[in-house]
């Protein structure tokens, strides 16, 4: 076993004892899922009011014919401290969630007008912000909950602007800066430590 696959295993190996001590969770966003997005995030409980949720997710792909180049690669790490109105996993919170990515995307056409650019040109850069949110669980079984989350804040991001066709060069680097929407979630939730109603 070499260095860099130790602190993986090691983390898998004590997951279990975390979860019979404290209130730990695995949950999966459908709603980002649906855009070909694998996701995974770990929530902990390190009291009854409060929660930490660690999101991550990677698209990977390319769709459609290779020299129109419509794809949405990127990845994103989203961690959040979440206040709960009851108690952690049930019910009502309220979350502050920084958030950092990178993003090679483009040819790629979003309802409502949104990011009209998006259709024509390539991107390529990151994004860095800060959101609030709200959401709400609804408990399903002594191991299930499923959860809505709202997020609102803003985002700084620095790009390189490009033809959306392959092997197209640079035209020009450019930066955004974004109010609206930070993050939109239904999540299926696991709980480790059984919740009983």
């Amino acid at each position: 076993m070499n260095r860099k696959t130790l602190p993986a295993v090691l983390a898998i190996a004590l997951l279990p004892v975390l979860a019979h001590s404290q209130e730990i969770a695995v949950k999966t966003n459908l709603l980002y899922a649906a855009t070909t997005t694998p996701n995974l995030s770990l929530e902990w409980a390190p009291s009854r009011k409060i929660s930490l949720d660690l999101q991550g997710s990677y698209n990977g792909w390319e769709f459609g014919q290779s020299q129109r180049n419509r794809k949405i690669k990127h990845w994103l790490v989203q961690p959040e401290v979440r206040f709960w109105i009851y108690e952690a996993f049930d019910g009502h919170f309220l979350g502050i969630h920084p958030f950092y990515g990178q993003y090679n995307t483009g040819n790629i056409h979003l309802p409502l007008r949104i990011w009209q650019g998006w259709k024509d040109h390539r991107y390529k850069g990151y994004a860095t912000g800060l959101g609030f949110g709200y959401g709400y669980q609804w408990y399903l079984g002594h191991h299930w909950n499923l959860e809505f989350e709202f997020g609102f804040g803003y985002s700084y991001m620095n790009y390189d602007r490009y033809n959306y066709k392959k092997c197209n060069p640079c035209l020009g680097n450019d930066h955004k800066h974004y109010f609206g929407p930070t993050r939109l979630a239904l999540s299926v939730v696991y709980l480790f430590k059984s919740k009983k109603r």
